[in-house]
């Protein structure tokens, strides 16, 4: 027990019993002076929203890698049916007609074979023959004769939002293989009877006597002009 002193008056005080005014250091702990807040929240659900975000995302870039791989494969095959088309109708034969004609059968025959027609690609039942228009400008010369045929994948025309208008479609392009065509027999025909006649001018022209052509006679051609 101590005992203090002050003036003439005396005052017990109880062992380890700080002044007044005094703060002990079980007082000044931070969980006494500011108790901890109680939360309700919990920590379990903290990815939730990220991995949903990551998710949809994977899935779209899953999905688009997808409608561009079976795009790309479905135009390599057609790429692959306008070429055996297009070889087939550079092969000479007795007219221009029989020429297409077999061209186009080719074509039908491969389609009904290897393409499997559906809402997802646009591919025409008969291919167009000859020259190409988009090529007949000025400043071209008429090499790309041969089988082409507008393709559009329509699993490209999903929409992006804020990225795409609604009015846009998929993707749409021309397919095709010019390997020429060789001259028919008709036209091999037309063109040696022009060249008699160009000859019988020629050759009266200068009072050359001359006994070719006479309308009797007959040019054979060996598969060319």
């Amino acid at each position: 027990m101590n005992i203090k002193t002050k003036g003439n008056k005396m005052r017990l005080l109880q062992p380890n019993t700080p002044p007044k005014g005094l703060v002990t250091k079980q007082e000044m702990q931070p969980d006494k002076i500011y108790p901890p807040l109680q939360s309700n929240t919990s920590p379990k659900g903290l990815v939730t929203i990220p991995f949903l975000i990551a998710f949809v995302i994977v899935m779209f870039l899953i999905l688009s890698f997808f409608r561009l791989t079976l795009t790309l494969t479905y135009a390599n095959v057609l790429q692959y049916i306008t070429y055996s088309s297009a070889r087939k109708l550079s092969l000479g034969d007795t007219d221009e007609s029989t020429q297409t004609g077999r061209g186009e059968g080719k074509y039908s025959q491969l389609t009904s074979d290897l393409i499997n027609r559906s809402a997802w690609f646009d591919v025409p039942t008969s291919p167009q023959t000859g020259f190409n228009p988009d090529y007949t400008e000025s400043g071209y010369r008429n090499l790309f004769y041969g089988v082409f045929v507008p393709f559009t994948s329509n699993l490209i025309s999903f929409r992006i939002p804020l990225l795409a208008e609604e009015g846009d479609q998929g993707l749409t392009t021309t397919i095709g293989t010019y390997l020429g065509r060789e001259p028919s027999q008709d036209e091999c025909n037309q063109f040696n009877e022009e060249k008699k006649n160009h000859i019988q001018i020629i050759l009266d022209s200068y009072g050359v006597p001359h006994t070719f052509p006479t309308p009797t006679d007959k040019v054979a051609s060996d598969n060319g002009c």
